[in-house]
């Protein structure tokens, strides 16, 4: 899986600072906002191996890589957006 490249991120940093979550503020610069987008694209690159060997086998072979994320990206939007 390839990281993104630096106008992808550049777009991710710019929605992000343009759509903050409700009553959300920054306490880091936009310089180092920029960085931790970096550092969790490139997280996403190197332990997606690990990901995917959690999964079941016949999920390994089965699905796609872009199947394979979109389920990642709805078990954490569906972590991170219910509340108990």
């Amino acid at each position: 899986m390839a990281e993104l490249t630096v106008s992808d991120r550049v777009s991710v940093w710019e929605s992000y600072m343009r759509e903050p979550a409700v009553g959300e503020t920054f306490s880091v610069t936009k310089s180092v906002l920029r960085e931790a987008i970096n550092a969790a694209d490139t997280w996403l690159d190197t332990t997606f191996a690990s990901f995917n060997a959690a999964l079941p086998l016949t999920a390994q072979t089965g699905l796609l890589r872009d199947q394979k994320l979109r389920l990642l990206l709805m078990v954490i939007e569906r972590r991170f957006t219910v509340k108990a």
